[in-house]
This record gives C-alpha cells, sequence and structure tokens, in this order.
C-alpha cells in the first residue's frame, strides 16, 4: 500500500510493484491532479498529469475518500479498480484526554490551515457582529478560537468589530489540539466555498467526532461534508451569514441553559480507523 501526500510514495510503490510483481494499492487522502488546493500552470499541469497516467498504470486498485472524489479519479483512469474508503478517528485518542470544565464563555475552536485565505471565515464573524449589534448575544459571552494560521484573522476581526471575541494562538502539537478541542464548545470546520470543495470531508471532521462535540461547518452548499454532517448528526453545515446566525444562536442559547451537548447518532460511530482499517483489508483481499 502507498498513500499520499507525499505523491513520492506512489512512486516508490510504482518501482516495488514492477520489480517484484505484488499486490498494489494506491490510496490517494487528496486527489493528485484535481486537488483545488493546487495550482500548476499548463506546463506543469502537462507533466504531472503524464506522471499520474504512467505511475498508475500497473496499480490494482486506487483508493479516496469520498463517492464524489472516486467518480472524479474514475474519469481519469476508467480501467481501473477506484474504491472510496473514508477516514476516520482514532478512539485511542479521546480515550486519554478527559473533558473540561464548563467555561464562562461560549468558546467556539478552529484548529488547521485557513490555505492562504481559501478558508474564510469571513461568514462566522459577519454572523456574531450581527447578533451582537441586534442584542441577541452578549459581547462578553463568546470566544473564537483560532489554532494555526494567523492569515487575515486580526484584519477580519478588527473589520466585523469583533477583535475582543477572536483569540490567535499559533501552531500548536496534535496532542494540545486535542486537549483545546475537549475544552471548546462548539468545533469549528471552515472550507472554501468553491465547487470543487464539493468531493471532499477534511479530516478535521473526524477529531471532532472522536472529541463528541457539536459542529459548525462553514463551506459550500453540496457536497460530500454536508451529506456527512446530515447523516451523522454531529450539527450544521452553514454556507451565508443568516444560517450561521442562525446556528450560533441556536448553540448560544442552548449553552446558557446547559443545554448544550453532542447529538451525533449511531452512524458517527461508523467513522473509526477500525473501520477504515476493515475496509483497506478488503480490498487487499480482492486484489490477492
Amino acid at each position: 500500500m502507498s498513500s499520499s501526500s507525499p505523491i513520492t510514495s506512489h512512486l516508490i510503490a510504482h518501482d516495488l510493484k514492477e520489480k517484484y510483481d505484488i499486490p498494489w494499492v494506491a490510496d490517494l487522502r487528496d486527489l493528485w491532479n484535481m486537488n483545488p488546493y493546487v495550482n500548476h500552470n499548463a506546463v506543469r499541469r502537462f507533466f504531472e498529469k503524464r506522471l499520474e497516467m504512467k505511475t498508475f498504470s500497473n496499480v490494482d486498485a486506487l483508493t479516496t475518500t469520498t463517492d464524489l472524489a472516486r467518480d472524479t479519479l474514475q474519469g481519469i483512469h476508467p480501467d481501473k479498480m477506484i474504491t472510496s474508503v473514508v477516514s476516520g478517528f482514532d478512539p485511542d485518542d479521546f480515550e486519554k484526554t478527559r473533558q473540561g470544565e464548563h467555561s464562562e464563555k461560549l468558546t467556539l475552536m478552529y484548529a488547521g490551515s485557513l490555505y492562504k485565505g481559501r478558508r474564510d471565515p469571513s461568514i462566522l464573524f459577519d454572523a456574531v457582529h450581527q447578533l451582537i449589534e441586534e442584542d441577541k448575544i452578549g459581547r462578553d459571552n463568546i470566544m473564537i478560537d483560532f489554532y494555526g494560521d494567523e492569515i487575515n484573522l486580526r484584519e477580519l476581526s478588527e473589520k466585523y468589530g469583533i477583535t475582543g471575541n477572536v483569540k490567535i494562538h499559533g501552531r500548536i502539537t496534535q496532542d494540545e489540539v486535542l486537549k483545546h478541542q475537549m475544552n471548546a464548545d462548539v468545533l469549528l470546520l471552515i472550507s472554501w466555498m468553491n465547487k470543487s470543495e464539493k468531493m471532499f470531508i477534511p479530516g478535521k471532521v473526524y477529531d471532532c467526532i472522536g472529541c463528541k462535540k457539536p459542529i459548525l461547518s462553514i463551506g459550500y452548499p453540496e457536497g460530500s461534508l454536508k451529506d456527512l454532517i446530515a447523516k451523522t448528526n454531529i450539527g450544521y453545515h452553514v454556507s451565508d451569514v443568516e444560517e450561521c446566525k442562525k446556528a450560533v444562536y441556536d448553540y448560544y442559547t442552548k449553552y446558557y441553559k446547559n443545554e448544550l451537548k453532542y447529538c451525533g447518532n449511531e452512524f458517527a460511530g461508523e467513522y473509526s480507523l477500525k473501520n477504515t482499517a476493515k475496509r483497506f483489508a478488503q480490498i487487499l483481499e480482492e486484489i490477492q
């Protein structure tokens, strides 16, 4: 098995397959040439696609993370066996991490990259600003914590007049991320508002499920992420300011009534790395 990124793992696996004629599954957690976060010029795209075709010429099976990504990949490699295998959370990570105490403010937390502004929190900032101006939430009763990138956050918080409600903490380790997630009240997912994004599910959603925390997802109005959130009932997926206001206000009122809780259903438990491993084992059996 080889998994990307980095793509180098597939180049090595191609040569091993060629030399030893052993079964090979190539897993693309992110697509190679259809990744919207990678923007090559026309010449680079031409050679990258040619390299992808050559690299997977002898692969036995390809896997990726969603059905929509699988269909896209099938268009590039129509003669290959391609299967979607979702990612998941590791239950062991959360057994070691304790739940924090109830904080004085409703705390929303985002951890990860903002991809040079492609993941834009403006909808959230505008929603919070409007709710404060409408006296629906107290200015001193909500906090948004960011761990990771700092790109444009200060400028945006100033633009929407909520600098006192946004804390920028910088990069921390994964263990620290898990601890802070357990202490937060609502976990944020911010996706690129782009049609290409509809085929992907950010890996952070599985950590959110593992933490058993309510989720507020902001991103493209359709796609795999919205479908997962609806299926598992783990929170809201919103695409505009009005939807975001309703979600934030709902979480806010429940929080101060001491009624805010995780509402994930039986489907949420399916997104465990144990099930991911089982699916890969099935594929390996099929290509023996």
